[in-house]
């Protein structure tokens, strides 16, 4: 009888142990899969919202634009990055790859900094001592010029851009 019992017990364990292995994967899986859309958006917010980054990355889709720097495009700014922010510290990384831990954490990190520096309000200090055409200059020595058909690329978007932004001038 306790041969039958325990036989018996096992034919409904056993699978039910599969079961919850089976979906604590497939749970883990929907978790990583929704992290790196997560991480691809924020990328692509990134390079629609600071247009002159995607020239070192090799992506043209936005050199008809310069990065926005007026208030309202800051408040807008920092007003994702709390959202983000949100959104990545809710994911629970728990099983994930040591690598997406980390970038999970270098993530909420990279989107704190601006959050918790926003109070100073960087952004109307354009030189100082950390920023500016030395800087720019430094840059351009440590990382390479543009590629020069990159750069032409630049050039002609931003005289159409002139061009169709003040029609008044002309």
């Amino acid at each position: 009888m306790k041969f039958l019992q325990t036989v018996l017990l096992s034919s409904i364990f056993i699978p039910l142990k599969q079961v919850i292995v089976s979906a604590q994967k497939h749970d883990l899986e929907a978790r990583l899969n929704s992290f790196h859309a997560a991480i691809d958006a924020e990328w692509q917010y990134r390079l629609k919202t600071h247009p002159e980054m995607t020239a070192y990355v090799g992506d043209a889709r936005y050199n008809d634009r310069l990065t926005n720097f007026s208030a309202e495009a800051i408040a807008r700014e920092e007003k994702e990055d709390k959202r983000e922010l949100a959104l990545f510290t809710a994911i629970d990384s728990s099983g994930f790859p040591p690598e997406d831990v980390l970038n999970k954490q270098l993530m909420i990190r990279t989107l704190r900094q601006p959050i918790e520096g926003a109070p100073f309000k960087e952004w109307e200090m354009p030189v100082n001592q950390m920023n500016g055409i030395r800087t720019f200059h430094d840059a351009v020595l440590e990382e390479g010029p543009l590629p020069l058909d990159v750069l032409e690329d630049h050039v002609r978007m931003w005289i159409v851009q002139q061009k169709s932004s003040a029609p008044a001038l002309q």
